[in-house]
């Protein structure tokens, strides 16, 4: 019969293997994942002192424990470090949640690469962590998917509960939680970073000591605050100490180590 045939038809339709994109191959669930999970490099970036950065914080263990969570296995997204005009001071991270969309960019801001060598490392690590976010929320099938979550007990359910507090906006409920989550394994990446340039590391410590509201056991903790000015926590901060955090991190960027050679990162 006709309908017999239809069925047959169907039958061998879902039968027929799913195919998968070069670099692709299906995970156990039968999704086309990336076949290496990629952190993509672009010539922007390449061409920078931000690569010098990136070069120094992938022997680093705080970055390296936050980018094997950024990049999990059968992950079907990419990560791309880029140079270029971005929103944010010290650079931005890509919001669009929607998961058709298969990479999460990273741009540093191009102004930022006159700074401190520590600074922009700083502000690599900040935004792995942002891309580490998004590709979960990507994961999990988009933001609409975060209304699905009411326990606690996993870093996406706790996500969930920092974008019903404070919103939609990718920025604001991400900040309060990387305040309340990732300040200390933004401050001992930077510290490990800046440590590795001794000279200039006991030389800018020795300076600070005349720098009013500093505190060497503080210090690098207030430099991962100084990007989260928008959190409702850096707002209901006294005056004297939301300046002292901005002044701490003007020092950083002006005074910390200058890489000036792209080249041989000197």
């Amino acid at each position: 019969s006709t309908l017999d045939r239809s069925s047959a038809a169907s039958d061998v339709y879902k039968r027929q293997p799913i195919t998968c994109d070069t670099g692709y191959i299906k995970n156990v669930n039968g999704k086309c994942v990336l076949a290496v999970p990629q952190i993509i490099i672009d010539s922007t970036f390449v061409n920078s002192v931000a690569n010098c950065a990136y070069k120094l914080l992938k022997d680093n263990k705080q970055f390296n424990q936050i980018l094997d969570k950024l990049i999990p296995k059968n992950s079907e997204y990419s990560v791309v470090f880029k140079v270029g005009k971005s929103s944010g001071k010290g650079g931005h991270t890509s919001g669009n949640t929607n998961p058709n969309i298969k990479e999460i960019d990273i741009v540093i801001n191009e102004d930022h690469l006159e700074n401190s060598i520590i600074s922009i490392a700083q502000t690599i690590l900040h935004e792995s962590v942002h891309a580490r976010l998004i590709e979960q929320i990507k994961s999990i099938g988009g933001m609409d998917k975060l209304n699905e979550f009411s326990n606690l007990n996993t870093e996406i359910e706790q996500l969930a509960a920092y974008y019903n507090k404070y919103g939609p906006n990718h920025n604001s409920p991400q900040h309060h939680f990387i305040w309340d989550n990732y300040i200390d394994e933004i401050s001992k990446g930077t510290e490990a970073i800046h440590k590795l340039f001794p000279d200039n590391y006991t030389r800018f410590h020795n300076y600070m000591q005349n720098v009013g509201g500093y505190d060497i056991n503080t210090f690098y903790k207030l430099l991962a605050k100084a990007s989260l000015s928008e959190t409702t926590y850096y707002k209901s901060l006294p005056i004297d100490k939301s300046t002292i955090i901005n002044n701490m991190d003007s020092k950083m960027k002006a005074n910390g180590k200058k890489i000036t050679n792209q080249i041989t990162c000197e």
